[in-house]
């Protein structure tokens, strides 16, 4: 494992993760209980979760994939066939619950990729599905731009931590005094592990088709300050509310995109409820 990966393991209670590769994707586990699958954003890896794995471990079976093209699962072709990414995913997750039942919860292109699964592909598994700002609204006037510094092909260390650290204040954070050095890590990590263009994919207009699809219990969440949820959070979730009239939806006061990372509690408590509405007492 990266070293400053195990460091951060170590920090977040994680010790106890293992990891294992179903058809060439690597799967995160750790915890008792319901298995939960847990679906990363784009540009990204497991770690998106970093925050919200120890606690929600007490509480469920934690699946956290690297997605196809990231982190430490299989390489895929950069612009290979969103369907196809997503039949070569649900093939590995098949496999690795065992074709059982299981809970689902996605965030910005994972929240895309895990509506897909569950409309397309695995809905006689997935028992219910929580997206937190789920990408796939279509290349239009009403579609997110992420204000990006790209990096130069020569820039010093300091220089490229610059960047990211401006990139996730621009679009991912809403308060920049809760980015660490520790979050650009995460970042710099994740970055260099990226092969799949998920903003390609994540910008089709496939989310609000799939969410009419969806026959289990659905729960979307949105941070009120995410600036890519364009022309507006109220707008984004009122399309939402419209194709799935059964979604369960709430914002997440003063968070930005990743708000899970941002705002881990409020996360945290917002997706247990959801998730152990059916549970019995014990």
């Amino acid at each position: 494992m990266h070293a400053a990966m195990q460091a951060h393991h170590k920090a977040a209670g994680l010790d106890a993760m293992t990891l294992e590769t179903h058809d060439g994707v690597a799967v995160h586990r750790i915890g008792r209980g319901p298995a939960l699958v847990l679906l990363h954003g784009g540009r990204g890896s497991w770690n998106h979760w970093i925050r919200n794995l120890a606690p929600l471990s007490r509480h469920f079976s934690l699946y956290a994939v690297d997605l196809p093209g990231f982190g430490a699962s299989l390489r895929v072709a950069r612009h290979l066939p969103y369907d196809e990414y997503v039949a070569l995913l649900a093939g590995a997750v098949r496999r690795m619950t065992h074709v059982q039942p299981f809970l689902m919860a996605g965030f910005s292109f994972g929240g895309l990729t895990a509506a897909m699964l569950a409309a397309h592909h695995l809905g006689a598994q997935v028992q219910r599905l929580s997206l937190l700002a789920p990408a796939g609204w279509g290349n239009d006037a009403a579609n997110g731009r992420e204000n990006r510094r790209a990096l130069r092909a020569d820039a010093t260390a300091a220089e490229r931590r610059a960047v990211f650290r401006h990139n996730l204040a621009a679009n991912q954070i809403a308060d920049p005094a809760k980015i660490t050095e520790d979050t650009v890590d995460l970042l710099e990590y994740n970055i260099a592990r990226t092969v799949f263009s998920s903003p390609r994919a994540g910008s089709l207009p496939l989310l609000l088709d799939a969410l009419r699809q969806v026959r289990c219990p659905l729960q979307v969440l949105m941070g009120s300050g995410d600036v890519l949820q364009q022309p507006s959070v109220e707008w984004r979730l009122a399309q939402i509310r419209a194709a799935a009239p059964q979604v369960l939806t709430a914002l997440l006061e003063g968070a930005g995109h990743w708000a899970q990372y941002e705002m881990p509690d409020e996360y945290n408590a917002r997706l247990l409820a959801f998730m152990q509405a059916d549970a019995g007492p014990g």
